[in-house]
């Protein structure tokens, strides 16, 4: 069975309402308030894995982009290159027809 925080916490003033003694009083309170610790912490640990494990995904995604866009202005420049290559190739060409005429 499943106890909330509320149910908890009216169980212990019950328990308070028939003449407890102190330390019962300060033990009930003591776990109760470890309990509350406890949750919550583990709700922040969650909250932290989520945020890192979205963060390390939005990172990823990030560097794929990138490197997309690397390589296509590779792609770009290789074409740029091959080209000067080419007309480089036909003006030596022709100008060793011109010095041969």
């Amino acid at each position: 069975e499943v106890q909330t925080q509320k149910e908890k916490k009216n169980d212990s003033v019950v328990k308070c309402n028939k003449n407890s003694s102190v330390s019962e009083i300060m033990m009930l309170n003591k776990r109760d308030l470890e309990s509350v610790i406890e949750d919550n912490v583990d709700d922040l640990r969650d909250e932290f894995d989520s945020s890192i494990r979205n963060l390390h995904i939005d990172i990823l995604r990030q560097f794929q982009q990138q490197s997309d866009e690397m390589k296509s202005l590779f792609a770009k420049q290789q074409a740029t290159l091959e080209q000067v290559l080419e007309e480089n190739r036909y003006l030596r060409n022709e100008n060793t027809k011109l010095r041969n005429l």
